[in-house]
């Protein structure tokens, strides 16, 4: 009987350590499982509306390309700025025009063989935008997010070159870069 609590002390220890080695603490500038580079560390976590709470943002590791973010004349409701907003506001954009190309072309990316990508929030974008010299591969150009300014016609972006937001009409083909939240 002795020998069998100790085999069993043995093994809970074992499967624990186990365990704690699965889990990676990962800081901004290291490389995530999706192949990217995580870029937004919160020990607390935060919520990723609709799917629970996540600890890390980790950017695609290059641009999706230039697309445009919608048609003139669509309205997307209900899109926030906050950090953990970007991929239901994704969810939002491809419900009402599932064809929008910057939301899809994150979508559609499957970087690390995940499905999670998604067109980053305004704060998403602003917080990538912080951490761009440790991100790398970014242009001194504009590029689109997923909060919607509400306004059938026109779009805010986030300037590379200074952090400055600037509004263009949702046909114009700016950059994108996918994010992913876990």
């Amino acid at each position: 009987m002795r020998k069998f609590i100790k085999f069993s002390v043995f093994l809970l220890v074992a499967f624990s350590s186990l365990l704690i080695g699965c889990s990676k603490n990962y800081e901004v500038g290291d490389r995530g499982p999706g192949g990217g580079i995580i870029f937004y560390v919160s020990k607390a976590g935060f919520t990723v509306e609709g799917y629970g709470t996540a600890h890390y943002l980790e950017a695609a590791p290059a641009d999706m390309g230039r697309f445009k973010w919608s048609r003139r004349g669509t309205s997307i409701g209900g899109t926030g700025t906050g950090i953990g907003r970007g991929r239901n506001n994704t969810d939002r954009i491809l419900a009402k025009v599932p064809d929008a190309p910057a939301a899809k072309a994150c979508k559609d990316y499957r970087g690390g063989g995940k499905t999670d990508w998604f067109l980053p929030s305004e704060d998403e974008l602003k917080e990538l935008y912080r951490q761009r010299n440790l991100v790398l591969g970014f242009e001194n150009d504009y590029y689109w997010y997923s909060s919607s300014s509400g306004n059938p016609h026109d779009q805010q972006s986030l300037s590379f070159s200074e952090g400055n937001r600037y509004g263009y009409d949702k046909d114009t083909t700016l950059r994108v870069r996918a994010v992913r939240a876990f």
